[in-house]
């Protein structure tokens, strides 16, 4: 299951890494014209397989720089994500959010070409109230000119400022 769901991860990446961005409906762009969400993943798949799609995107040798739960401060994963980057050292990170009726969690990565992606999880809740099934949704957006924030809060997500996301 998660070799199938990271086959489909890496070919959704791969092409829409390829997609110019030409066509405007295809709700890859941002009202700006900037591209801001690459790619979105859409079955039953859990939180685990989520982390193991983040970790094969970052790579095999990439720095594990930790998981925060929810209302967690995140200075230490943040201060591993902010060094990685600095050292240009491939990393991912997990960050658990509170949800209603689904479970949340977020990830930024970066792989050996330096590429940053920041990734979201939802689990879903129940299809049409009458079903235990959950359609699970990842959502990957491509950091441009990543440039780290100077004044990072202590439980802050986004440790980059990128020149094609506004968050």
């Amino acid at each position: 299951m998660v070799k199938s769901l990271l086959s489909s991860a890496c070919l959704s990446l791969l092409l829409l890494g390829c997609d110019s961005g030409a066509d405007s409906d295809s709700g890859n762009q941002e009202s700006n014209g900037n591209s801001s969400k690459i790619a979105v993943l859409e079955g039953s798949f859990s939180i685990n397989e989520f982390k193991s799609i983040v970790k094969e995107d970052s790579g095999f040798n990439s720095n594990y720089c930790g998981e925060t739960q929810i209302e967690e401060e995140t200075v230490l994963v943040n201060r591993c994500v902010k060094d990685s980057f600095e050292n240009n050292e491939q990393f991912y990170s997990f960050y658990r959010i509170q949800g209603e009726n689904s479970t949340l969690a977020a990830a930024v990565m970066m792989n050996a070409s330096g590429i940053i992606r920041y990734w979201d999880y939802d689990s879903g809740p129940p299809i049409l109230d009458i079903s235990e099934a959950f359609v699970s949704h990842a959502y990957v957006s491509e950091c441009d000119n990543p440039e780290v924030k100077l004044n990072l809060n202590k439980y802050e997500m986004k440790v980059f400022n990128c020149s094609n996301l506004i968050f």
